[in-house]
């Protein structure tokens, strides 16, 4: 514990007596990655077809971003990217039956009346995000940088693979506003004239996403929600467009 103090009490010594060089005004591009564990819910088809699901995701987008400093080295972010929404790990538990890793899927097979399953899909989105960041200067052109950011997710395409090989992977095209996030980030950065680059975590803090009609007893108007559950991380590059501030602090 007392080496979490001498750390913290160094982060506010370099804050309060570095020099800064900060850029008032940045274009950034953000590669990220995200894990996700969603809360599990009940599939209800029919009295007998009752199963519990849980799913979890590996997804991963980009970001691109405006930022602008409103005040002592917090700046508004406004930005647009995509991300694809994944659901890729699948644990499907039914009373009679147990587990299997796939959920079923409202097709119709050319090969007859068989349900049909998937074992992950996805969904391709737009999104338009907003947020506010921090720069906490830690040495001379090195950065903490904290934010939160808020999304809105569009989508324009699905991909859902299919267990049987006879039935091939189906990709639709409804376009329609997919769901809403917001994330908490904590990264580095370090200046080097007009370029930054770092790294950063990724906080989900809430998410909220549209169930889907191509699942059975799902509507798309109905929709899902969780709190945290969750983990990421990004790469930041940023460019300046403006000259590079200097002061002490």
């Amino acid at each position: 514990m007392s080496k979490l103090y001498i750390f913290i009490t160094f982060i506010l010594l370099c804050t309060n007596t570095l020099s800064a060089q900060i850029p008032k005004k940045q274009i950034e591009l953000q590669p990220y990655f995200r894990w996700d564990s969603y809360p599990t819910f009940t599939s209800t088809i029919s009295n007998f077809a009752t199963h519990q699901i849980s799913i979890k995701g590996k997804s991963g987008g980009i970001n691109a971003a405006y930022k602008s400093e409103i005040r002592n080295n917090l700046f508004l972010k406004i930005g647009i990217g995509y991300y694809k929404f994944s659901f890729s790990e699948i644990e499907r538990i039914h009373r009679v039956f147990g587990k299997s890793n796939v959920r079923l899927v409202s097709y119709t097979a050319p090969i007859g009346d068989i349900n049909i399953y998937t074992p992950k899909y996805w969904y391709n989105t737009f999104n338009a995000n907003i947020g506010i960041e921090k720069y906490f200067p830690l040495r001379s052109n090195y950065y903490v940088i904290s934010g939160l950011t808020a999304r809105n997710y569009y989508t324009f395409s699905q991909q859902y693979n299919m267990t049987l090989s006879t039935v091939e992977n189906q990709k639709r095209y409804v376009k329609r506003q997919f769901g809403f996030s917001a994330d908490l980030s904590a990264g580095i950065l370090k200046q080097m004239g007009k370029l930054g680059i770092g790294a950063s975590v990724i906080l989900p803090v809430y998410d909220k996403w549209r169930q889907d009609n191509f699942f059975p007893a799902e509507e798309n108007a109905s929709s899902r929600n969780k709190w945290f559950r969750g983990i990421g991380a990004g790469i930041n590059c940023n460019y300046s467009l403006s000259k590079i501030k200097h002061h002490e602090k």
